[in-house]
């Protein structure tokens, strides 16, 4: 094992399960570590076995190895079975979790197995952790399948798409920056100043005035992540803020790949995914704001036996969670999400909760704001390597028939490049489509399109059509599913032609007004009614 040290250099363990250790065992293990890569680059080594080392032959090999490795400035230390659990005495918590229980009070007496009454035990947390896995993988598996199944039609397409973190597309992140920017004035010239110009004469003429400019940056979103408590990530419907944590959860609980700066910060703790919609109305039932671990237990009680939804309880009082909030612009009781926002910022505040929460640009600014305390970014558009990574994912499903359901080889590389290349030419003949597809919600439309094999651009405006479904039916529908709304979003329209007539008449009149930017909820409510009452009239008239 290598563990790079904060001067840069590495300490490196060896460890080994030997029942037994001689000294040609200690000889060799160190010859291995001088003829390799590493020793130039460390400074520690770490021999670790189950074995004793009192045997008086291994001792002096060890000090012979530690003498020849000090002359390298290297520190040699040798740790046996005795050794091991002396260091191990002190740390009560590292056996409670590895071990479990019993053996903290085997190893360490009754009294520290007491100290830990209430703390969940090793045993007990993997359970947890292993029940919360198999639900986020089946739920966010059918949460998140895609738009292009529902939008095709061939029979590839009942296959099973690929899983979520394997389709999944680390997006990147704009950070806006501010920085001091120091300018010194000119210095007045002395026949100019005359007499006025003197050794006290003002310090912002000499010095000149700091001023401070604001600038933004693309930076990878897991270097992002990776530092700080409490996380804001912002981003337009269908940037794909959903997804982002849905994966950061499954990646938590099983291989840690996909994020490994969050695995390292925060890898051993629980991550919670909660809808900030779910929470209000829950709030709204309860009239007051609900508890953290009243909607766990109302979104996992499904999910989770009773035993198990009481152990998550204690990881939450023992903060070994990692709370995942979605979407705090989405809301139907205005002071219901005002509470329940203010409540949830106290609440991780106050237990120094880790915290990543989405929602779209100001999509808050009727409930409340982020504290200036917490990191703040917005979702960047997918780059041309990213959208050509993701398309990869679902044009290589239709490949499989044809190579074997066993996955691609090299001989399927090919093809599946010269359909890429296709795909992305065809986008690049039309830059109005092309300026969509950083968003992954509306780039995985437009695949399903090609998958269909409609061509683009030359059946641009069916194109369109099909994107406006998307966002104006599916993805307000998936919206819903994924917050466990039990009741249909559109209840005041349901006809689909009278809601899609009426939501181009809002969208003329909010590029109109403020150039497609934000617009008033209560301005909006009045256009869609004048527009309704004037289009009955027109149709009775």
């Amino acid at each position: 094992m290598y563990a790079r040290l904060g001067n840069g250099k590495y300490e490196v363990w060896q460890a080994k399960r030997y029942g037994s250790i001689a000294a040609r065992n200690v000889k060799a293990i160190v010859a291995a570590f001088w003829a390799g890569a590493w020793k130039d680059k460390s400074d520690r080594l770490v021999l670790a076995v189950q074995a004793s080392l009192a045997d008086t032959k291994v001792q002096n090999e060890v000090e012979k190895q530690a003498d020849a490795l000090k002359a390298e400035g290297i520190t040699f230390v040798a740790y046996g079975g005795d050794e091991l659990s002396e260091v191990l005495r002190a740390k009560p918590v590292l056996v409670d979790d590895f071990f479990e229980r019993g053996w903290v009070e085997a190893f360490l007496g009754p009294e520290a197995a007491k100290a830990l009454s209430a703390r969940l035990d090793g045993g007990e947390f993997s359970r947890v952790r292993a029940q919360l896995r198999r639900f986020y993988d089946a739920h966010f598996h059918l949460l998140d399948v895609g738009v292009a199944l529902p939008l095709a039609t061939d029979e590839g397409a009942r296959d099973a798409p690929p899983s979520l973190l394997h389709r999944f597309t680390v997006p990147d992140v704009l950070v806006r920056d501010t920085i001091a920017d120091e300018r010194r004035a000119p210095q007045p010239d002395k026949a100019e100043a005359g007499s006025d110009a003197s050794p006290g004469a003002s310090a912002e003429t000499r010095l000149g005035r700091t001023r401070r400019r604001e600038y933004v940056r693309r930076a990878s979103i897991a270097n992002w992540l990776a530092d700080g408590m409490h996380l804001a990530i912002v981003g337009e419907a269908g940037g794909g803020k959903s997804t982002l944590l849905r994966c950061i959860a499954l990646d938590v609980l099983n291989e840690q790949g996909v994020f490994p700066q969050i695995a390292r910060r925060w890898g051993e703790l629980l991550p919670i995914h909660i809808s900030f919609s779910r929470w209000s109305r829950l709030s709204t039932t309860l009239e007051r704001a609900a508890g953290l671990k009243e909607v766990v237990a109302e979104t996992l009680q499904p999910a989770l036996t009773a035993d198990l939804l009481s152990l998550l309880n204690r990881a939450i009082d023992e903060r070994r969670v990692l709370l995942l909030l979605d979407g705090l612009d989405e809301w139907s009781d205005e002071q219901a999400a005002r509470t329940t926002l203010q409540h949830i910022l106290a609440f991780v505040a106050t237990h120094n909760l880790p915290t990543i929460a989405t929602a779209r640009p100001r999509g808050l600014d009727k409930i409340g704001t982020i504290p200036p305390d917490w990191r703040i970014a917005e979702l960047a558009p997918l780059s041309l390597d990213q959208q050509r990574k993701l398309a990869e994912v679902w044009f290589s499903r239709g490949l499989l028939g044809e190579f074997g359901s066993s996955g691609l080889g090299p001989e399927a590389r090919t093809p599946l490049d010269e359909r890429l290349d296709r795909f992305f030419a065809e986008l690049a003949r039309d830059r109005r489509l092309s300026s969509l597809a950083g968003n992954p919600l509306l780039l995985v439309g437009l695949i399903a399109l090609s998958i269909r094999q409609i061509a683009l651009p030359r059946n641009r405006m069916r194109a369109i059509q099909s994107l406006v479904t998307i966002l104006v039916e599916t993805h307000p529908e998936h919206r819903a599913t994924a917050a466990g709304d039990t009741k249909a979003r559109f209840v005041h329209i349901p006809d689909p032609e009278d809601r899609r007539a009426a939501l181009g008449r809002l969208a003329f009149v909010a590029r109109s007004a403020s150039g497609g930017g934000t617009y008033d909820i209560k301005e909006a409510r009045r256009t869609i009614r004048d527009y309704l009452s004037r289009r009955s009239r027109n149709q009775t008239g």
